[in-house]
């Protein structure tokens, strides 16, 4: 945020996150929920490893491509883990 010089208020409105838990990623390094990861992919310009690991994985690496998940991977788990949240 603080890169592309934008308010957790102006970044609370293009995500649909409450402003007050940005305000908790940003002071108490809280991490945020699933459903919160995707709304913040969903409208900035970033990796999912970005997010998920606070780097760029190098794909052409035997790590990366251990740690590197696709669109059905994470999709996957977002449905194991609404299963068990039911």
């Amino acid at each position: 945020m603080s890169e592309n010089e934008e308010t957790p208020y102006n970044f609370a409105r293009r995500t649909g996150i409450k402003e007050s838990r940005i305000e908790k990623f940003i002071l108490n390094s809280e991490e945020p929920s699933l459903d919160e990861v995707n709304a913040i992919k969903c409208n900035v310009d970033i990796s999912i490893d970005k997010l998920l690991y606070g780097e760029t994985v190098e794909k052409n690496t035997q790590a990366g491509n251990n740690i590197s998940l696709s669109t059905d991977e994470i999709l996957k788990i977002k449905q194991l883990l609404n299963k068990h949240n039911d």
